[in-house]
């Protein structure tokens, strides 16, 4: 008798403390899963679509100062609108430099790094046939500067900074869909996680109450009825 409540006991106890270890695993095992889908939504929400954002912004900017190149070229019919044309190109390039100085804080990996730099040197030799278009425009020399503004070269450079650009841009949407998919991978791994940690949790409490049923109920009863009989005798 005394081994059969030691070996209750003991089974009682090993459900109970495995019902426990199911809990803390799963508790465990929630916690790092919820800790990477964060780090993949924050990832997301405050580096990759923000650059995203602000390389489009790049583009944009760049895109109006080439058309405003051309109209400080072309539509420079006196002084004054020249001088209106250079201020409105001067803006231009006013806002390309804050658009980069919000991008440059949110570069985060040496690839992106390198394509950055890549169209840095480019934007620079961009800067300079600006200027000799200035300079050009400034003495007089209109269709000299139309040509340098239209020649190969410059078209071949302006080329190369949107093809920069473009590439940055796909370089973010794809790190952005990769931890979305990251985030979606250990979501679902929580979730089976979770069902599997109740499956058991739910078949350690259906083997405890059986026991309890057979071991504890069942000898009870007997104990009853046999103590009934012998009061009666």
């Amino acid at each position: 008798m005394l081994a059969m409540r030691l070996s209750l006991k003991t089974t009682l106890a090993g459900l109970f403390a495995g019902l426990a270890l199911i809990a803390c695993a799963q508790g465990a095992l929630a916690i790092v899963k919820l800790s990477g889908i964060r780090h993949s939504i924050t990832e997301v929400a405050i580096n990759w679509m923000p650059s995203v954002v602000a390389i489009n912004a790049i583009r944009s900017e760049v895109d109006q100062v080439r058309i405003k190149q051309y109209r400080l070229v072309t539509a420079s019919s006196d002084a004054q609108h020249r001088a209106d044309n250079q201020r409105q190109y001067e803006t231009s390039l006013d806002r390309v430099a804050k658009v980069r100085t919000r991008y440059e804080a949110l570069i985060s990996s040496p690839e992106e790094r390198r394509l950055y730099d890549a169209f840095a040197a480019s934007w620079s030799q961009y800067r300079r046939v600006g200027d000799d278009v200035q300079r050009m425009m400034a003495a007089g020399q209109q269709g000299e500067a139309l040509e340098v503004l239209t020649g190969s070269r410059t078209v071949a450079l302006y080329d190369a900074i949107r093809e920069t650009l473009d590439r940055g841009v796909s370089l973010n949407e794809s790190g952005a869909q990769r931890d979305a998919d990251a985030g979606v991978t250990n979501a679902d791994a929580a979730t089976l996680t979770s069902w599997i940690a109740v499956g058991l949790a739910f078949a350690a409490s259906l083997a405890a109450t059986v026991l309890g049923m057979m071991r504890i109920a069942r000898p009870l009863t007997q104990i009853t009825r046999t103590t009934a009989d012998l009061a009666a005798g």
